[in-house]
């Protein structure tokens, strides 16, 4: 493994290891296919020691995006896009819901997953927010 490779995982699936920005788009396309057929969206992480950016991958209207490092870190993409109230997705084999007001164009998370690649450094393709949960009804 270099220190370009990125590692990328989801679901329950074996992790692959991927050795440059056109590897990761052509596994980010071909899991994005396989989540819209199954009209059911997932998270893909992408990691890079302790750097790790999820992205939504499934629709065509809109994805989010999940910055971490380590445990001291977390952040997501701030929303440029209407996100439904009640947006969710599979998170390793499991229902979750997203957090609010994240929803960012497709092609701007995609970019912003090339240039982590390229960098391995937080991407600047989007700005990012401390992520949150609208407040629900019965709270």
């Amino acid at each position: 493994m270099s220190e370009h490779d990125v590692t990328l995982s989801y679901g329950r699936a074996t992790p692959r290891v991927l050795p440059d920005v056109a590897a990761v788009d052509q596994a980010l396309d071909e899991l994005a296919q396989e989540a819209e057929a199954a009209e059911w969206p997932r998270v893909v992480s992408l990691s890079r020691g302790e750097h790790v950016l999820e992205i939504l991958v499934g629709r065509t209207d809109l994805s989010l995006l999940v910055w971490y490092v380590g445990f001291d870190e977390i952040a997501c993409s701030r929303g440029t896009v209407e996100q439904p109230a009640d947006l969710a997705f599979d998170y390793g084999g499991h229902r979750t819901d997203a957090y609010t007001d994240a929803s960012v164009p497709v092609e701007v998370a995609r970019e912003a997953v090339r240039e982590f690649v390229r960098d391995d450094a937080r991407p600047t393709a989007v700005e990012w927010q401390i992520p949150h949960f609208a407040e629900s009804a019965a709270d």
